[in-house]
């Protein structure tokens, strides 16, 4: 019997960035500097389009979880 296919949930930049709260430019800030989550270029080329994984999403949001202001140091 096949294995049920796991289902990818992506969303665009837009949609991401108001999953996190934050600006579709912010996003396109991470990209280039690094430190935002990880992406899916859906294609060759840059100017493919782009897509977020909701499980990346939510494993970046986690990763950003502090306990106090001093643990922020972590991230640089």
């Amino acid at each position: 019997m096949d294995q049920p296919k796991e289902r990818i949930t992506l969303f665009s930049t837009a949609e991401a960035a108001k999953y996190l709260r934050l600006s579709p430019r912010t996003l396109e800030d991470f990209r280039v500097k690094g430190g935002g989550p990880v992406f899916i270029r859906n294609g060759v080329g840059k100017r493919a389009p782009v897509f977020y994984d909701l499980e990346d999403l939510n494993a970046w949001l986690r990763s950003r979880k502090f306990g106090s202001t001093s643990e922020e140091d972590r991230l640089g």
